[in-house]
């Protein structure tokens, strides 16, 4: 699995506090009562769904349903503030100076490896270099 890392070109804007759901309806000219008809679910249950987006506490299949009722597309993605790369040399470092008072006996040092300065201990057997 490849991940390909690169700064946003833009910031996504912020959430409308109504909700993305209530705010793109509203634009499309929609009722509650429309768009309920076209998911098969009442005006009221629409107006909880919406106030469940805003709040942060719908499930993604719902969500997922009520985009395609309203003609957008979905796009769920978690996009890391630095470079996957960089978040995995930071990780590899952090194993290696919590390991690094560990006896690795007959195994090289990952973090010596990695040039963090962090220098193998002895592992107290004898023949231990």
């Amino acid at each position: 699995m490849r991940f390909f890392w690169a700064p946003p070109s833009h910031p996504l804007p912020p959430r409308p506090p109504v909700g993305w759901l209530r705010a793109i309806r509203e634009t499309l000219g929609m009722t509650s009562a429309e768009l309920g008809q076209r998911l098969a679910i009442t005006a009221s249950r629409l107006r909880k769904l919406q106030q469940a987006e805003a709040a942060d506490a719908i499930r993604l299949a719902t969500l997922r349903r009520v985009a395609e009722a309203l003609d957008c597309e979905l796009n769920y993605a978690l996009v890391p503030r630095q470079p996957l790369s960089q978040l995995r040399r930071q990780q590899t470092l952090r194993l290696a100076r919590a390991n690094a008072s560990k006896p690795w006996p007959g195994r090289s040092c990952a973090a010596a490896a990695l040039g963090c300065g962090i220098e193998r201990r002895p592992c107290g057997r004898r023949d231990a270099p």
